[in-house]
């Protein structure tokens, strides 16, 4: 008899069980950086996009972030102190220490040795001579119906040259200075700012210096020490308690609900 009494109270419990699975399944998996989990959470755990996954950040929150299995994209952080997620660059990129808080990925250098190249040589032709004619004008003669006066300075009268092609010019300096004004510009965030062969810009944008990481390649970094949240760490977001404002050259950008992001500043 009290065999027969628990069969039916253990088939309710699986019927409950399986109901709220159900239930839980469809609420739908969490989006990239959304909650997914934490102290009363009612939905299922788990995150849409397969290469992330639920982690915890509080008791009370658990948010979607890339998995260890993932692997990082241009630029992106793959390690620093609390850091925990991927730590693997894409290939051609290595992951680059910048400081104990933050490592992000960046070009992998080339080989020390540049591969040898062929010059071939052209054929040479042998040219005709060429002949550059100049035809000189002089200004004509002066009436005689006046005494010259030998003290004139006729300096602002000098020959004028005329070439083959038929250009005239007066004299070798026409007196008229050139001047060239230039309008100074900056290396983005995480740019390119130095190496060998490079012939573009070393300055880089405010909050950044430009670091040597071999012969062949600098580029723009964040300044050690500055005061504010380091560049793509996160600024703000539901739940959020920690400070908001960012290091110089970067703005915190809202990215979702639950989670905004220092970038550079201008969309670098």
């Amino acid at each position: 008899m009290r065999v027969t009494s628990i069969l039916p109270a253990a088939a309710i419990l699986l019927v409950l069980v399986a109901a709220r699975v159900h239930a839980q399944g469809a609420a739908g998996c969490a989006t990239n950086y959304a909650q997914c989990d934490g102290q009363f959470w009612p939905h299922a755990v788990c995150c849409q996009d397969p290469t992330f996954a639920c982690q915890v950040q509080t008791p009370y929150l658990s948010l979607c972030v890339p998995g260890p299995d993932s692997r990082v994209g241009p630029y992106g952080q793959c390690g620093g102190l609390p850091y925990h997620g991927p730590v693997t660059c894409i290939d051609q990129w290595e992951c680059s220490v910048i400081n104990l808080y933050y490592s992000h990925c960046v070009p992998s250098p080339p080989t020390d040795s540049p591969p040898p190249t062929t010059t071939t040589s052209a054929p040479t032709t042998t040219s005709a001579p060429t002949t550059t004619v100049i035809t000189t004008m002089t200004r004509p003669p002066r009436p005689t119906t006046t005494a010259p006066d030998d003290s004139t300075d006729d300096s602002g009268c000098d020959d004028l040259t005329t070439k083959e092609s038929g250009e005239l010019s007066l004299g070798d300096d026409n007196g008229v200075d050139s001047v060239t004004e230039s309008t100074p510009s900056y290396v983005r965030a995480y740019g390119q700012c130095g190496g060998l062969n490079h012939t573009g810009d070393v300055e880089c944008v405010q909050g950044f210096y430009c670091e040597p990481s071999n012969n062949y390649y600098s580029q723009c970094v964040p300044i050690p020490d500055l005061p504010g949240i380091p560049v793509y760490s996160q600024c703000n977001g539901t739940l959020w308690t920690g400070p908001t404002i960012c290091q110089a050259g970067a703005d915190c950008t809202y990215l979702s609900e639950w989670y905004s992001q220092c970038l550079p500043s201008g969309g670098n």
